[in-house]
């Protein structure tokens, strides 16, 4: 072997030592990004479990950790004050804080193209229909947004809402009511069936669904959310996000069982059978014709003011606001 001086062989070693380093270096530095649900873990938000742990925000660079939300408008003012760069929130949130608040937050990507709000009842009711609700009760709390659009699908129907009594009952009691006949429906996102029917089944008896999707509402619900700061100065970021949020939910949508198995890997407390019901029922609110039609992800700006129109209505705000501020493309990958 040839013989080196001093300097140089130690000029070598150097040399080779760093190029170790570098290789054992990642090789995209990874953004550490805490997202925000828009409520409890359940298995609606399944996909982004499997994302984390299947490693598809990594191949984007984004370290992610996932945090449980405490309603829209809770996640909607966390990620204006910056609390959270991204999270995810009901578009009407969105629309009630700039509007009301002139709150800085946009939707970034679409989540449901079909809304999920809906009631529940039980299956030997004779409630087959939004049209056979007049003279019955449902079970609702103040303010929830499944019980403000009902007037609006009422008259869809050409019911007159005020033929359906409404009364406010404890969420937590709530399905113990409709089980025990004490309600005739109560307020609930139809992803939440699985849960309902669980504790049906301890008393020999079984629940459906009337998804409002089905009787004329046609509009947005779920979306990703960020600041005007954050879609301003970290476009890439939010870019990126939804690049891996859209690879992940294609994949889950392939492989339901094992997304809900890394779903429960990630939070314990939830019941596997649920997760699997309830990510399986919240992808049809996902993937549906709207969104074969219009792309994954994407806004349709007819179908926004459609939900915008909706929205207005229900909470009396001003319908001559620009519905398109509600939205941008500025992130989509």
């Amino acid at each position: 072997m040839p013989k080196f001086p001093n300097s140089l062989r130690n000029l070598l070693g150097a040399g080779a030592a760093l190029l170790a380093v570098a290789g054992a270096a990642p090789a995209q530095a990874q953004d550490k990004v805490e997202f925000m649900l828009s409520w409890l873990p359940t298995g609606d938000y399944a996909y982004y479990s499997a994302g984390v742990l299947k490693g598809f925000y990594k191949e984007q660079g984004i370290d992610l950790t996932v945090r449980r939300g405490f309603g829209s408008i809770d996640v909607t003012s966390k990620v204006a004050a910056g609390t959270f760069p991204i999270g995810e929130a009901d578009i009407s949130a969105v629309m009630a804080g700039r509007v009301r608040q002139a709150t800085p937050v946009k939707c970034v990507l679409n989540t449901q193209t079909l809304s999920p709000h809906s009631l529940i009842v039980m299956s030997d009711s004779g409630i087959n229909s939004i049209k056979d609700l007049p003279g019955k009760t449902i079970g609702t709390q103040p303010g929830n947004s499944i019980s403000l659009y009902f007037p609006i699908v009422a008259r869809m129907n050409q019911i007159d809402p005020a033929t359906v009594k409404s009364t406010n009952v404890d969420a937590a009691a709530m399905v113990n009511l409709l089980i025990a006949g004490r309600v005739d429906a109560i307020t609930l996102f139809g992803t939440g069936i699985a849960g309902v029917n669980r504790q049906a089944a301890q008393v020999g008896k079984q629940a459906k669904v009337l998804r409002y999707a089905d009787f004329g509402l046609q509009m947005y619900s779920l979306c990703v959310i960020a600041s005007e700061e954050t879609i301003a100065k970290n476009a890439d970021l939010l870019r990126r996000f939804n690049r891996a949020t859209l690879k992940t939910r294609d994949w889950a949508r392939a492989n339901l069982e094992e997304t809900a198995a890394l779903h429960t890997q990630m939070w314990p407390e939830v019941n596997r059978a649920d997760a699997l019901a309830a990510l399986t029922a919240s992808f049809d609110f996902v993937f549906n014709d709207v969104t074969a039609k219009d792309g994954s992800g994407k806004f349709n700006m007819d179908r926004l003011k459609t939900t915008w129109n909706v929205v207005s209505e229900s909470l009396t705000l001003d319908a001559s606001y620009d519905y398109r501020q509600f939205v941008t493309d500025a992130a989509m990958p």
